[in-house]
């Protein structure tokens, strides 16, 4: 027999890989911007002249709808190749056909795949012991499938997903430029209030520590991953769904 055609799945994959590189450029952007209004004197000139404020920026405004393609596509992925895996067991698709998560235990997934199989629309014994025992989509599995899940439907059928963002600076010196004056100040850190989180008028600021890491975009509070960092989480979680449907395409 010919193998079973798993692209679909892989597909899915490749798309949401494209959602995390443009969410990583998106970030990049932000960073950037933000490091030409803190670091460019010339920049900051015209500000003060213009009487505008020296502030951070947030993120562009695509930013969580680029992140919640990719969360989309890395759940479908999972229910495409679900799906493959029943039609290869000689069983039939339906409706309500879809990679099982359970947001207390496997017990309850486990019944309804067991229902479901004995009605003709399940998968294999050895697909679904992979699922319980190595993809794990219930709360505290390795693969963290389950906060995949649960964003998948919040950014679906109830918001856009919120990102939080924070502002970090330490030894910061600000200059009047009419007086000289210097004034120097310690730590800073601010957190998504407002439309920026610092604002300095009608002085120069200068920055005298590493500004690299001093711009940080998190999942937004109320979510399931509320403030871990966007890029590095979602590029393991691509990874390991990567992983899962790998081991699915070896079951079929």
């Amino acid at each position: 027999m010919p193998p079973t055609d798993f692209s679909g799945p892989n597909l899915k994959i490749e798309r949401a890989e494209r959602h995390i590189a443009e969410v990583e450029k998106l970030l990049e952007l932000y960073i950037s911007e933000n490091l030409r209004i803190f670091t460019n004197r010339r920049w900051q000139h015209q500000a003060i002249k213009q009487g505008r404020a020296i502030a951070d920026v947030k993120p562009h405004k695509h930013l969580p709808t680029a992140l919640g393609d990719a969360i989309h596509n890395l759940r479908s992925s999972l229910d495409h190749a679900y799906c493959i895996l029943i039609r290869t067991n000689g069983h039939t698709v339906t409706r309500n056909s879809y990679f099982p998560f359970d947001r207390t235990d496997w017990g309850r997934a486990q019944e309804r795949i067991e229902r479901e199989s004995k009605n003709g629309h399940g998968p294999s014994a050895a697909v679904v012991d992979f699922i319980r025992d190595e993809a794990q989509p219930y709360p505290g599995g390795k693969h963290r499938l389950l906060d995949l899940h649960l964003l998948d439907i919040a950014d679906k059928h109830q918001r856009i997903l919120p990102t939080s963002v924070g502002t970090y600076f330490r030894n910061i010196e600000t200059t009047d430029p009419k007086s000289g004056e210097k004034i120097r100040h310690g730590h800073l850190a601010g957190w998504e209030s407002g439309d920026s989180n610092f604002q300095f008028r009608g002085v120069y600021v200068k920055v005298e520590s590493d500004l690299t890491n001093a711009f940080d975009v998190t999942f937004g509070r109320g979510q399931p991953l509320t403030g871990q960092p966007i890029l590095k989480t979602l590029q393991a979680i691509s990874n390991s769904v990567t992983e899962i449907v790998g081991g699915l395409e070896k079951l079929a």
